[in-house]
């Protein structure tokens, strides 16, 4: 932790009281991932294990994650949620200055819109090819940085997303040159009041398994004697929030994967 940037991930199991877990997993979860296994009443008191979990995760983000599992997403057929959090504060390596943002046209696929933008000139880290370009924004003590994409086109983001990839955008930061540069981004903030719920798309992306009551096979993690006790994922929940401006950056992000009983892969 540099000084004016916190940065942490954390990890967290909330198991059923009266549900066994396997060993194996538990001291793997928590010795590996820094995870360890609470145990909650998801039988009789659901509700409150919700408020638990979710008191949690806003205590890890400084309240910036709050309701991450809505009403209704545990009950008393759950028997584990595994639960992430991550926080984020940094300050700009070298911040904006406050006078020169001013609003500015910024391009949407449904418009444009004048918003506050911040400008600065300066060396920075910039690369591009044909179709984008890209530039680092580093954060006081130089270790950690920011990565703007920014398409060539204004209808191009559709087509610049289905390029992203790890890979990629490994390739660019490879490709960047120190240049001087002038900067104008949008002071913004993005904090959304719902969780999204993930399910549909992680089985879309090739992952229906382990939604599959009679077919998932977590046995690893619990075997319990009854078939019908086996775990299945019923619901997967991610909530995300960024605030970026003339000092820096915040930023918070939190998922619940809720796992429960009703069918599962034989033995």
């Amino acid at each position: 932790e540099e000084e004016n940037t916190e940065f942490r991930i954390v990890n967290r199991l909330y198991g059923e009281q009266s549900y066994e877990f396997e060993a194996p997993f538990v001291a793997t979860t928590e010795s590996r991932w820094g995870a360890p296994l609470e145990r909650v009443d998801f039988k009789a008191a659901s509700e409150a294990a919700r408020a638990n979990i979710n008191g949690w995760v806003a205590g890890q983000t400084h309240d910036r994650i709050q309701d991450l599992i809505p009403t209704g997403g545990v009950d008393q057929e759950t028997r584990l949620a595994l639960v992430n959090a991550l926080y984020f504060k940094g300050k700009w390596q070298n911040t904006f200055e406050e006078h020169s943002t001013r609003s500015a046209p910024f391009y949407t696929p449904s418009g444009t819109l004048n918003v506050p933008t911040m400008h600065q000139f300066g060396s920075r880290n910039y690369g591009e090819n044909d179709s984008a370009q890209w530039m680092e924004l580093r954060y006081e003590g130089g270790k950690l940085a920011m990565l703007f994409v920014l398409p060539k086109e204004r209808d191009g983001l559709a087509a610049l997303e289905a390029q992203m990839s790890a890979a990629t955008l490994n390739e660019w930061t490879r490709q960047m040159n120190n240049l001087a540069a002038s900067v104008a981004i949008p002071k913004f903030r993005v904090a959304p009041a719902e969780s999204v719920e993930l399910g549909d798309a992680l089985r879309a992306m090739g992952m229906p398994l382990a939604f599959d009551e009679e077919n998932a096979d977590f046995t690893a993690m619990a075997n319990p004697e009854n078939p019908a006790d086996r775990l299945h994922i019923s619901k997967v929940f991610h909530k995300a929030f960024v605030e970026i401006d003339e000092s820096g950056t915040e930023a918070a992000a939190a998922t619940a994967v809720v796992m429960a009983r009703g069918g599962g892969a034989p033995a």
